[in-house]
């Protein structure tokens, strides 16, 4: 437990499907109440962040935020933030930092926004006045966010601008009998090539540059499987893709996992092959964690995670042969892989553990309240 004094904090995510940012709340939420602070979810009634953080025993407060309901919301949201004395309210969308302004105004807290995608601030005359007057701070996960957010945008005062990376709970390092269990459930061959995917099943995540790139893989590495695990709105068309290209049993969809470490374990490298919107994705210190190398692509944050030639591999966005080369080279070559496995793991533990992570977040939070 810390012993600064006690930080009365919301976190706004008004997003009703499950993803990165609101692990993220989750994961936050859980390591600040461990550091004496008092944490509550705002979030949309009935989402995935609801339900997940309820079944952590994390203090939530849902209300319709969105659609003609928004207005009342932040109202009553201003009300409970007054009554609980909140101090820093961390919003997730624009949406959120709107009614996140309308909030604080209205209660007195400070407005913090929290960035996980790479998206530019428009130059509009609402983002002027939100990101010169409400926003006293964004926090975003990694620098290419930073970036990309500020990039052509010269009336933004970066200093106002924090890269504090996504944190990881780090446990014990798998053990071989665990990779065997976590194989038979699966039901892989305990000597079979294996390679996962764990992401939303969107356009963005390019699923589809990763299919294409599969056969190149098994002409290399023949008996290769790919599980892919997720859901979304691609999913119908990705399981189409693969019976055109006669993939087989060689490529497993999972669907959604709540849990996807048994997959991460059970597997000898992680891919991911997004396109756009990447920041410093969750699954991937996940499995660094794991003690997975990966192959990625050079989309967003991903290039700070993985340290090419160290701890796997980077290619070009949308370069199928690339990606399938990269991915065939490591599976075939289990001495390099072991290599990186290793890396990738203590890069996790150094750079990544969620305690250095949260202190970082915590001494940022103080200074904010702080401040003028």
């Amino acid at each position: 437990m810390t012993s600064q004094p006690v930080l009365r904090i919301v976190l706004l995510d008004s997003i009703p499907t499950w993803g990165g940012g609101e692990a993220w709340c989750v994961r936050t939420t859980a390591a600040l109440e461990r550091r004496g602070h008092r944490v509550v979810i705002a979030c949309d009634r009935g989402s995935a962040l609801e339900e997940r953080a309820r079944d952590q025993g994390l203090e939530v407060w849902a209300e319709h935020l969105t659609g003609p309901r928004a207005l009342l919301a932040a109202r009553r949201l201003a009300r409970r933030m007054r009554e609980d004395g909140t101090e820093i309210l961390i919003a997730n969308l624009n949406r959120d930092v709107r009614m996140g302004a309308s909030a604080c105004s209205r209660s007195g807290a400070r407005l913090v926004q929290r960035r996980g995608i790479a998206r530019r601030i428009k130059p509009t005359r609402r983002s002027r006045a939100l990101y010169t007057g409400p926003v006293r701070h964004v926090i975003v996960n990694c620098q290419a966010i930073l970036d990309e957010m500020t990039a052509g945008a010269d009336w933004l005062d970066r200093s106002r601008f924090t890269v504090v990376p996504n944190g990881i709970e780090v446990g014990a390092e798998p053990t071989s009998a665990e990779r065997e269990e976590a194989r038979v459930r699966l039901e892989i061959a305990s000597d079979r090539p294996c390679a996962c995917i764990v992401a939303r099943l969107a356009p963005m995540k390019g699923h589809a540059y990763l299919l294409a790139a599969w056969p190149t893989v098994l002409e290399r590495v023949p008996g290769a499987l790919l599980l892919v695990a997720g859901a979304g709105e691609s999913a119908a068309e990705l399981r189409a893709s693969a019976l055109r290209q006669d993939l087989g049993e060689s490529v497993r969809f999972l669907g959604f996992l709540a849990d996807p470490r048994p997959v991460l374990v059970a597997s000898d490298l992680f891919v991911l092959a997004s396109v756009r919107d990447e920041g410093c994705n969750n699954t991937l210190l996940e499995a660094m964690e794991c003690g997975l190398p990966a192959v990625v692509t050079r989309c967003g944050g991903l290039v700070e995670q993985v340290l090419a030639g160290e701890t796997g591999r980077i290619v070009p966005i949308g370069d199928g042969p690339a990606l399938g080369s990269a991915i065939a080279e490591l599976l075939g070559d289990p001495a390099l892989r072991g290599r990186m496995a290793r890396a990738a793991r203590q890069r996790a533990l150094s750079n990544y553990a969620l305690p250095a992570v949260t202190e970082r977040l915590e001494q940022l939070l103080l200074s904010i309240r702080a401040g003028p």
